[in-house]
């Protein structure tokens, strides 16, 4: 599936759509391979999409499967526990103003950010535990550091650069909140006759395992 979106901008609205779309009603294990012309900012943006679905899809479906399971620390599993290095400057941490404010006025906007930050640091470099070549959040700190240094024709350019990465991930971050309340009201979606016939051990419904 094409979908067309710029080098560095943030996703559109529709672009999130058809990612979403491809995906539904593929398993768990099916692999998705994402490639752009140089397989840098827009693979990465959509590696984590990809990712976050994947994710939803887990806790959609898994959830109630899971607790059945003796031994298993559920704490382990839950994406939103995720903390940054507090020794990071804040830039790195994704903390700007803008996503400050984003974080506080949606609901659950921390657990939302932590979530998005993993996926983002997995899908990036080494350095931040990611097998991949591009971090969407650090690489924004990375410009502002730069910027001081260039001349005014390059400082123009970053300056839009910088915009449209904040944008980017202030969307990731917005489109990590969605789904998880998508997961939340998948697992809530049976009705009390299915509730009865399939719920598990655990007080959870397994309707969505078993459809």
């Amino acid at each position: 599936m094409r979908v067309p979106v710029c080098n560095s901008a943030a996703p559109l609205e529709a672009d999130f759509d058809i990612m979403c779309q491809t995906l539904v009603g593929t398993s768990i294990n099916t692999p998705v391979i994402i490639n752009d012309q140089v397989g840098l900012s827009r693979a990465t943006t959509a590696s984590v999409v990809a990712c976050l679905f994947k994710d939803f899809q887990i806790n959609a479906s898994f959830e109630g499967l899971v607790e059945t399971v003796p031994g298993v620390n559920l704490d382990l599993l839950k994406m939103d526990r995720y903390t940054m290095d507090p020794a990071k400057d804040p830039l790195f941490r994704g903390e700007f103003e803008v996503v400050k404010t984003l974080v506080s006025t949606l609901k659950d906007g921390a657990a939302a950010k932590n979530e998005c930050d993993k996926v983002i640091d997995k899908n990036g470099t080494p350095k931040t535990g990611g097998t991949g070549i591009k971090q969407l959040r650090e690489n924004i700190a990375e410009s502002k550091l730069s910027y001081e240094i260039m001349d005014d024709a390059a400082q123009a350019f970053l300056k839009m650069k910088i915009m449209d990465n904040i944008h980017k991930y202030f969307y990731l971050i917005v489109f990590t909140a969605y789904i998880r309340e998508a997961a939340d009201l998948a697992r809530e979606s049976c009705t009390d006759e299915q509730k009865a016939a399939l719920t598990l051990s655990g007080g959870r419904c397994a309707f969505l395992e078993t459809n």
